[in-house]
């Protein structure tokens, strides 16, 4: 998962960030799931988040159809964010 965009983010964000990275890191991927679903409450507009929350469902949580979710929300939000469209056309 791509930790791109940290210098970009508020100290919260990259805090929630860190926390999520490190959760998957761990194979905490629960944790890591609650980390960038605050992320993305603390800026909805976060294509990177939705993305990563997509990388989480699909290869930790093994939930696809939310998975697909994420990844169709990061594109709605930044519809020129490669990697969201990458994580959804690589596994479909």
């Amino acid at each position: 998962m791509a930790a791109e965009g940290h210098g970009r983010r508020s100290k919260r964000h990259r805090g929630a960030a860190d926390l999520g990275y490190a959760a998957i890191s761990r194979g905490r991927y629960a944790e890591a799931e609650a980390s960038f679903k605050k992320l993305i409450a603390l800026d909805p507009g976060s294509a990177e988040a939705r993305a990563d929350l997509g990388e989480i469902y699909l290869v930790g949580l093994k939930k696809p159809k939310a998975a697909e979710e994420a990844y169709r929300a990061a594109i709605a939000r930044d519809g020129k964010y490669v990697r969201a469209y990458l994580g959804w056309r690589v596994h479909w």
